[in-house]
């Protein structure tokens, strides 16, 4: 569906930019000049957009719990209940003590850091 166009622009392009525009239109990717430039002009703003945007991977787990959060009313939306419980993370203390113990291990282990992982019989070394 072709949106109204409300204003013309003009600019200038290199001749070598406008031969690639051309067989992309000739390779019937876009319609002419005008579609594709809309289009790559679209595709800057959603990428400037999303510059503040960061994709976070979850283990089964814990997509269920976030699910499990949403289904029950918590939130509204999976990403709404990943930015506010991050955002508490961050602004009650959590990261700070989070910090403080991993500095404070620092001291004692040096950079290379064992720990006893409580729940597993294995053990797991940090490494910065």
């Amino acid at each position: 569906m072709q949106e109204q166009v409300d204003e013309r622009i003009s600019a200038r392009l290199e001749n070598k930019m406008i031969n690639e525009i051309d067989a992309l239109v000739k390779e019937e990717k876009y319609s002419n000049r005008s579609d594709f430039l809309r289009t790559a002009v679209r595709t800057q703003i959603n990428t400037q957009q999303k510059e503040d945007t960061i994709t976070v991977k979850l283990d089964s787990m814990e997509l269920k719990t976030i699910e499990g959060l949403v289904k029950r009313g918590y939130y509204d939306s999976k990403e709404e209940a990943l930015t506010k419980i991050i955002t508490r993370f961050l602004t009650d203390g959590s990261i700070k003590k989070l910090v403080k113990s991993m500095d404070a291990l620092k001291i004692i282990a040096g950079d290379n850091i064992e720990a006893n992982l409580e729940s597993s019989t294995s053990r797991q070394i940090i490494t910065k």
